[in-house]
């Protein structure tokens, strides 16, 4: 396995792959992404059923997936609390500082959760010039 930026990979794998080496070599666009972890206290809440949700392309708002820590296991949350892992994308959102990536997750959550009250925990992770590749579902 091999964790770096794409043309970085593409100079690495050159000599074992050179039509690898090429595609790597044509990643040309990079986006920043943030990723909320929010946990709010047991019955804030009503998760939908399943894992989590993915936003459609193209629509607005700061989301564009939100899965559901807590449903994977006990050890993601203390008994009946409610943990959420937000995806956030976009180059304008690393000019926010963290309380606003917050501020905006917990507004779009509400129509999605409805979660009452301040969460009881909050983190940022902010990752930059992860590939960005057009969405399948944009071309369609």
């Amino acid at each position: 396995m091999l964790t770096t930026v794409a043309f970085g990979a593409a100079e690495v794998v050159v000599p074992l792959r050179s039509a690898s080496a090429s595609l790597l070599a044509g990643i040309h666009r990079y986006a920043s992404v943030s990723v909320d972890g929010l946990a709010f206290a047991a019955g804030s809440a009503t998760l939908l059923a399943g894992s989590g949700f993915v936003v459609a392309p193209g629509r607005s708002g700061v989301l564009t997936s939100c899965s559901w820590w807590s449903q994977q296991g006990p050890h993601c949350a203390p008994a009946g609390d409610i943990a959420v892992q937000a995806h956030l994308h976009g180059e304008e959102l690393q000019e926010l500082d963290d309380a606003a990536l917050v501020t905006a997750v917990r507004t779009e959550l509400r129509g999605a959760i409805g979660p009452r009250g301040e969460p009881v925990v909050t983190r940022v992770y902010r990752r930059a010039r992860l590939p960005s590749t057009p969405s399948p579902i944009a071309r369609a």
